[in-house]
């Protein structure tokens, strides 16, 4: 297989995750705010609750008939082991941050609507980018720096312009965002190879217990009273579709961080947002302001800013503007001739001119 071959498989198994990633947590949004109405499972703890348990008895019953799926654990690498201590230094933050933010953006449902919530996390793409750095998993940039800042202006006016703005169900919301984006960092960091070497099911069969074990705490002392399990015996046919939903998600999720990166599972979360955001307003009725259309727009021209500097970031060494010219150039198919500052182009007479190559991407600055 050449490499114009490998690059379109690769392109297109992250399509397919992404696809696979946008259905899979659109629905179970939308499946999630069905169930957590007043009249039917109001429990948000509860409800997260059930996933992890759910995700770590169907991940054990996976492992048990497929074992060869989970290389990990069934055929570790030499020097592969996992013990307390591993469980402690890394799965306990991912469980810890993940249990936290599936908590507090479920509760948050609860006080503001959808489209809302969803223009909110517009902002993590800039969460994501800054813990990145922290980590050393990103390298600073003033182009996408300046982009981050654009889309924070964005998410202001969205937030300003919220018609039905409730304090405490923005701080649940924003909290969420900050412990998902610590997560998504953290386990991009396991999964890279920069870390541990997990792969994308050893990772969720490890992951999905501690992240029940934490969840319980709260879960003990603010929902096991009698009603809640009244509800769960008349809604347990729906509480296990949304268990099975919530099962194929984290597998998704896993996957595809275990394929690209944290930045780009943001991008695809970010296009899930936008779909759900356009539903909300058509399908379910929420009130959007005009503020907040302008701050959405200006969060997706944003977006697309940054996905076309990670796709073409030889093309931005030299300027912001100037690399948007040549990614235009590159795109199209014509002849990019870089000329170093101060140099004269040569003087060739035209039936002499030889016929000019494509330029590769390092001639303009590029890095290996």
């Amino acid at each position: 297989m050449d490499s114009t071959q490998s690059r379109f498989w690769a392109a297109a198994v992250t399509l397919g995750l992404a696809l696979a990633y946008i259905v899979n947590s659109a629905g179970l949004i939308a499946f999630n705010k069905y169930l957590l109405h007043e009249d039917r499972f109001p429990f948000a703890i509860m409800l997260v609750f059930l996933h992890m348990v759910g995700v770590s008895i169907l991940s054990t019953l996976l492992f048990l008939i497929r074992p060869s799926l989970f290389p990990a654990i069934s055929s570790p690498a030499p020097g592969m082991h996992v013990d307390l201590m591993t469980v402690v230094k890394g799965f306990f933050p991912v469980g810890l941050f993940f249990g936290t933010t599936l908590i507090l953006t479920n509760k948050a449902m609860l006080y503001c609507s959808i489209a809302f919530l969803q223009m909110m996390k517009e902002g993590n793409l800039v969460l994501v980018y800054v813990f990145s750095i922290a980590a050393g998993l990103e390298y600073f940039s003033w182009t996408q720096s300046l982009i981050g800042v654009w889309i924070i202006v964005g998410c202001t006016l969205c937030i300003h312009g919220e018609l039905h703005f409730v304090w405490l169900g923005f701080m649940m919301q924003f909290c969420g965002q900050i412990t998902e984006c610590m997560k998504l960092v953290v386990q991009q960091f396991l999964l890279s190879g920069q870390g541990y070497k997990f792969d994308a099911l050893s990772f969720v069969l490890y992951m999905a217990p501690v992240s029940a074990l934490i969840i319980a705490v709260p879960m003990v002392f603010f929902e096991s009273h009698p009603m809640v399990w009244a509800r769960i015996q008349a809604l347990y046919p729906f509480l296990l579709a949304n268990i099975c939903v919530a099962f194929s998600l984290n597998i998704v999720v896993a996957m595809f961080i275990k394929h690209t990166s944290a930045v780009s599972f943001m991008l695809a979360g970010l296009v899930k947002d936008t779909v759900i955001v356009v539903a909300s307003v058509l399908i379910f009725g929420d009130a959007v302001s005009a503020l907040q259309q302008c701050g959405f727009f200006m969060q997706l021209v944003g977006v697309m800013a940054v996905s076309i500097v990670k796709a073409f970031p030889h093309c931005f060494k030299d300027g912001f503007w100037m690399g948007f010219y040549f990614v235009a150039r590159e795109l199209a198919g014509s002849p990019i001739v870089p000329i170093k500052a101060g140099e004269a182009l040569p003087s060739i007479p035209e039936e002499e001119q030889p016929v000019v190559e494509e330029c590769k991407p390092e001639s303009y600055g590029a890095t290996k």
